[in-house]
């Protein structure tokens, strides 16, 4: 069974009329983001991952694909898939690769404050 409290974190590239955002979405790492939930959260049509360029813009002190769930840090609103919230702790990279922090949830919570939002699904395993 895969672990839930390992965080696999993605930002995505909101634009709609005088609004061009960056939200980051953090989700348990073994689901898939239903992109069709963030854009109802986020009230626009216009949602999807962010070029890689624009990623490393707004983390330019991680590595690709180690950003942490601390959207807050850099400015940047963090948007939390609800399963988490069950978790008692969380793993996530530290900015890198090689790195990882355990925390608490209830420590997340405080610190990050994230929007809580039902936006991922598990994919079934296939035989």
């Amino acid at each position: 069974m895969p672990r839930l409290d390992f965080v696999s974190c993605n930002s995505v590239s909101n634009e709609r009329p005088g609004v061009q955002e960056h939200p980051h979405s953090c989700a348990a790492a073994p689901d898939k983001v239903v992109f069709d939930k963030l854009r109802s959260h986020l009230s626009t049509e216009d949602v999807m991952p962010a070029p890689k360029e624009e990623v490393r813009s707004l983390f330019p002190d991680c590595d690709e694909g180690a950003e942490p769930p601390f959207g807050n840090l850099y400015g940047i609103r963090t948007i939390m898939d609800s399963v988490l919230e069950e978790e008692d702790h969380i793993v996530f990279q530290a900015g890198t690769h090689d790195q990882a922090i355990r925390m608490s949830m209830a420590d997340y919570l405080a610190l990050v404050q994230p929007e809580i939002v039902d936006f991922a699904y598990r994919p079934e395993r296939r035989s």
